[in-house]
């Protein structure tokens, strides 16, 4: 009789955040798993609730009171999300900037590595390390700011499965841009340099687009890679030798 009280109470706080989950998803209708209500089983067997919904307990919101925005980041965030009326070609572009460039741009920096000179080598060092720098600021940032993804509290139209971890700020964007600011700091070309902002651009606009960032996130994103960037120039021997000489 316990056990059955047990998986009662189980089935009814499911049920209490599947109704969360359906008055969120205001602009299309979408499948609702136990899962997707925010309940995902642990090592025990027991069910601990996600982000978005431990949110909603935390500040007694809803999810889409949760994810409040700003007028323009919603304008802007359905003015970039792709539709069923775009046009045939921007999500397969938007596909491929978001999957494919962003591998196309660390092969091409390790292959610069490997056929350029000593100062090549310098530069592209930096760049690895700002790529670094700036995905681990960015995954810790997520776990501070758990702010719930488009599709997760049903905005817009998603058109790339992902999982439901928080959005702020955008991985993607952060380590492009930290690509590109690191790119830029590193090269005395300015066509290089722009080529990287550009290259950057895409993969932040290609994760709106798709519907797996609101802009906001993008936006974060591209200053978690200029701090990135910037940090992967700090020399620690010359931060040493400075402070010596001070003492």
């Amino acid at each position: 009789m316990r056990a059955c009280s047990q998986v009662g109470g189980r089935l009814d706080q499911a049920n209490k955040y599947l109704a969360i989950y359906s008055a969120a998803n205001t602009t299309r209708k979408q499948a609702v798993t136990r899962k997707d209500a925010g309940l995902r089983p642990d090592r025990m067997g027991k069910f601990r609730l996600k982000v978005p919904v431990m949110w909603r307990l935390q500040t007694g919101t809803s999810l889409t009171e949760a994810r409040a925005m700003p007028d323009i980041d919603t304008s802007l965030f359905f003015w970039i999300n792709a539709t069923a009326a775009s046009p045939a070609w921007l999500v397969p572009l938007a596909r491929f900037a978001s999957t494919e460039l962003p591998q196309w741009m660390v092969a091409g920096t390790v292959g610069a590595f490997i056929v350029g000179d000593a100062r090549i080598q310098r530069a592209v060092l930096r760049i690895l390390w700002a790529m670094a720098i700036a995905w681990v600021i960015s995954r810790l940032g997520q776990q501070l700011f758990p702010m719930p993804r488009p599709f997760v509290v049903g905005v817009g139209t998603s058109w790339m499965a992902h999982g439901g971890s928080p959005g702020f700020p955008s991985t993607h964007a952060s380590v492009a841009c930290a690509f590109a600011f690191a790119m830029a700091a590193s090269s005395e070309r300015i066509v290089v340099s722009l080529v990287a902002l550009v290259l950057a651009g895409m993969v932040a606009w290609s994760r709106v687009c798709l519907g797996l960032h609101f802009p906001i996130d993008a936006v974060a994103g591209a200053v978690v890679g200029m701090v990135a960037g910037w940090l992967s120039g700090i020399d620690p021997s010359m931060v040493l030798r400075t402070r010596v000489a001070h003492e």
